[in-house]
């Protein structure tokens, strides 16, 4: 753990309410929240796991505007049960997923275009 706290003024992150950012809290580390464009989420938190249906978002036009909403009531769309509230520092879009780079820009000029300044938590 030693080594972890010489690191950790980088700061690291951890998907929004798991375990692992709660985990890191409690130990004092620096935790950005993160949340998935493309991915779907179940009420438990959790990712959709990605051999089920909703698994993932390939639309990007769908992808920014449910980040869009979520930024507008900190609440995300699940694919069973009422949206739930997450945090979020980072936004995440998986580079696997075909057309990620397309989808990376439309969220960027999406967020932008709704006055939310993007930029990066290193070194704050």
């Amino acid at each position: 753990m030693a080594a972890v706290h010489r690191i950790d003024r980088y700061g690291g992150s951890a998907i929004s309410g798991t375990q692992t950012e709660h985990a890191a809290r409690a130990a004092g580390l620096s935790v950005y929240s993160e949340i998935f464009a493309d991915r779907g989420y179940l009420s438990s938190g959790q990712l959709v796991p990605r051999d089920q249906a909703g698994a993932m978002i390939h639309d990007a036009g769908e992808a920014a505007a449910r980040l869009v909403s979520f930024l507008e009531t900190g609440r995300m769309p699940v694919v069973d049960g009422d949206p739930i509230e997450l945090a979020a520092q980072s936004i995440c879009v998986h580079g696997d997923s075909p057309g990620a780079l397309a989808m990376a820009l439309e969220i960027r000029d999406r967020l932008m275009a709704q006055g939310v300044q993007i930029a990066s938590f290193m070194g704050t």
